[in-house]
C-alpha cells in the first residue's frame, strides 16, 4: 500500500515537470485552457480548450465536495 503512494508521487512529479516546461515556454494568465489550444491539432483548438476547462471545473467541484464532507 505505501509503495503505491511512492510510485504515484514519482509519476506525478513528471506531470508537474512537464507543466512547468510548458509554463516557462508559453507564460500566460489563461493557464491550462490556453496551453490546450496551443498544443491541440489545427481546427480542434476550441474543443480541447473546452474539454480542459470542464476537467478543471470538475476537479475543483470534487475538491469542494470533499471539504464539505469533512466538516
Amino acid at each position: 500500500m505505501s509503495v503505491g503512494w511512492i510510485v504515484v508521487s514519482f509519476f506525478t512529479l513528471f506531470v508537474g515537470l512537464g507543466m512547468a516546461e510548458i509554463v516557462s515556454a508559453v507564460p500566460t494568465s489563461g493557464g491550462p485552457y490556453f496551453w490546450a489550444a496551443i498544443l491541440a491539432p489545427e481546427g480542434k483548438e476550441a474543443f480541447f480548450s473546452w474539454l480542459t476547462g470542464w476537467q478543471v471545473h470538475h476537479a475543483r467541484e470534487d475538491r469542494q465536495g470533499l471539504r464539505l464532507q469533512a466538516e
